[in-house]
């Protein structure tokens, strides 16, 4: 008979009313919960005074209690039936017990109002943080169910609540609400404040996201991983709203300002039209940064100085590095050692970009400065367009200057500065560095045959470095000079053995193969080559002597003669090579190490 019941009732018709009362009043205990919602559904105002006083049966009634949270559902399905005054006061009991009443009877409760059309409660107690869970779930659930538009903005907010279990089940609400559209959806999820919503979200967004809309949220996105990964979809789909981001960059908030300047320089120059926007951006960023200086860093000081150092990157991609404004701004950040590094790096390109002569100028008091990038923008600006005081620059910096940061600004002059610098025993480590990273070779033999020269063995050693025909045959020259300095022949020695050892090695998948030639002149010896990396090292720590001991030749000889007797192998190589004469008339080393030309002219002088 219930199912006949069921049926009749969910028509409305009323024939319907006597066989669910019968089935409420003496059915099995399921059966009787089932009936008396279908009552409440029938709309059949006779119901009202067998439903009402299940509402409150008495303490000895177990099978009523049992069946109140079926009454309280089954009331508000009948509420839309009944008269005003009537559903006013079973209103106000309903709303009583969805909001302070406990367990089942709660739940049936907020499912009654919903039938009822009363959402104010039931979204009331979803937002309700001091609510118990299930019960905040469940309303959520209910509003979803209701799909009310007027609904969207609560469901929206509880995508930020704190409780997973709400945040979920909002999520699925808010779907149903707006029919299904996951566009709309992700958008509300963007500004939720936790991963597990927002960032499903903006993946979505990144791809099918509409970009004027995306660009115009994008400041009420909280995390900032999000809104990066936003950020970086719009780009890879070019998308390049003009009015959504000339809005942004307009901004009061650093964020969007931030964002839109990301995505406006990352299109270059498709978005020089946004020019003028950059600029107004990075004057409103640069005056914030101002009004905050001396502050607490903190949250808003650091979004300022993001802000700033993204409008400055986008105004020098699109081409507005020369602006007064923005150059204007990046003389006044790079002059102030409190500014971010990344931000006083970013200036210095900016100037770099700019190359006015006031820019350039700021960057020639910047090829010292205390951060590495900042130097290597400095010199490398200046290197493209040497100033007439880069000399004196390069001069100025002396031992403070690094070979990696000042090698195109020194390179561009070096022609006049080279004898100077590695004549200077507190630039020639750097400048030497410099003219062997720049294969300088001409300056470098001009040093190593000018005799007298406090740099010379230095340059010596250096060309042992460069290799080269034009290298290998000065050394030799010098080498085979019976009228040298013996501790300039033993350098020119020592740098032409480095050339062999270089030119020796073969490898093949890493691997050394060993030697395949010998050259200058000299012998090598396989155990020498077994020892390869390990006169390397030697090697180093000589030239690194010639240069600190060029002014005392004495103490160089007597360093290098102790090398030369760890490599007696190597010299009766070259003994053997030039033959014995028999007589022993200079007993000086020197000779021991001589190749075979100087031992056909003593047979000549004999």
């Amino acid at each position: 008979m219930l199912p006949a019941a069921l049926g009749l009732a969910a028509r409305k018709r009323a024939e319907a009313f006597q066989p669910l009362l019968l089935v409420a009043k003496a059915g099995e205990p399921d059966e009787r919960a089932r009936a008396l919602v279908a009552l409440g559904s029938l709309g059949d105002r006779r119901a009202l005074d067998h439903l009402l006083p299940l509402l409150d049966p008495a303490p000895d009634d177990e099978a009523g209690r049992a069946l109140t949270p079926a009454a309280a559902e089954a009331l508000g399905r009948l509420l839309p039936s009944l008269d005003a005054d009537t559903a006013a006061d079973l209103r106000a009991r309903l709303e009583r017990l969805a909001t302070s009443a406990a367990g089942e009877v709660r739940l049936r409760a907020l499912t009654g109002l919903r039938y009822a059309g009363d959402l104010a409660v039931v979204e009331r107690v979803a937002a309700d943080r001091e609510t118990r869970s299930e019960v905040r779930v469940h309303a959520a659930e209910q509003l979803g169910l209701a799909a009310a538009p007027a609904s969207e903005p609560v469901l929206a907010e509880l995508l930020s609540d704190d409780d997973d279990d709400v945040r979920e089940a909002a999520l699925g609400a808010l779907a149903k609400v707006v029919g299904g559209d996951r566009t709309r959806v992700s958008l509300h999820g963007l500004a939720a404040r936790h991963d597990d919503i927002s960032r499903p979200a903006a993946t979505y967004l990144a791809t099918a996201g509409d970009p004027a809309t995306l660009v115009a949220r994008l400041g009420a996105v909280h995390n900032p991983e999000v809104r990066r990964m936003l950020r970086e979809g719009l780009i890879r789909r070019a998308a390049l709203p003009r009015a959504e981001l000339e809005t942004a960059l307009q901004s009061s908030d650093p964020v969007p300002r931030t964002e839109a300047a990301w995505i406006a320089g990352s299109a270059g120059d498709a978005a020089r039209p946004l020019a003028t926007a950059i600029e107004a951006a990075v004057g409103r960023s640069a005056a914030q940064r101002t009004a905050i200086r001396g502050a607490v860093p903190g949250p808003a000081q650091v979004a300022e100085a993001e802000a700033l150092s993204a409008g400055l990157w986008a105004a020098r991609r699109v081409g507005a590095a020369g602006a007064v404004v923005v150059e204007a701004t990046a003389h006044a950040v790079l002059g102030d050692a409190r500014a971010p590094v990344p931000l006083r790096r970013e200036a210095a390109s900016v100037l770099a970009a700019a190359a006015s002569g006031p820019a350039l100028g700021a960057l020639t008091g910047a090829v010292g400065d205390s951060d590495r990038e900042v130097r290597a923008v400095a010199a490398a600006a200046l290197g493209a367009r040497p100033p007439r005081t880069a000399a004196a620059t390069v001069r100025g910096l002396g031992s403070r200057a690094d070979a990696t940061t000042i090698a195109p600004l020194a390179l561009a002059v070096w022609p006049d500065i080279a004898g100077d610098l590695i004549a200077d025993p507190s630039t020639r480590a750097w400048s030497l560095a410099v003219a062997v990273a720049g294969h300088r070779l001409d300056e470098l033999l001009a040093i190593a045959t000018t005799r007298g020269h406090a740099g010379r063995l230095a340059a010596i050693a250096a060309l042992g470095r460069l290799d080269g025909d034009q290298a290998r045959q000065t050394l030799e020259a010098i080498h085979g000079d019976a009228g040298e300095d013996g501790a300039v022949r033993l350098a020119a020695w020592k740098a032409l053995r480095r050339i062999q050892r270089r030119n020796a090695r073969t490898y093949a998948e890493g691997q050394d193969k060993g030697p395949s030639s010998t050259g200058a002149g000299l012998a090598t010896s396989d155990e020498d080559d077994d020892m390869t990396d390990e006169d390397d090292e030697r090697d180093e720590d000589e030239d690194a002597e010639d240069a600190d001991d060029a002014d005392d030749a004495d103490d160089v000889v007597a360093e290098d003669d102790e090398d030369e007797d760890d490599d007696d192998d190597d010299d009766e190589g070259d003994d053997d090579e030039g033959g014995d004469d028999g007589d022993d008339e200079d007993d000086d080393d020197e000779d021991d190490e001589d190749d075979e030309d100087e031992d056909e002219d003593e047979d000549d002088d004999d």
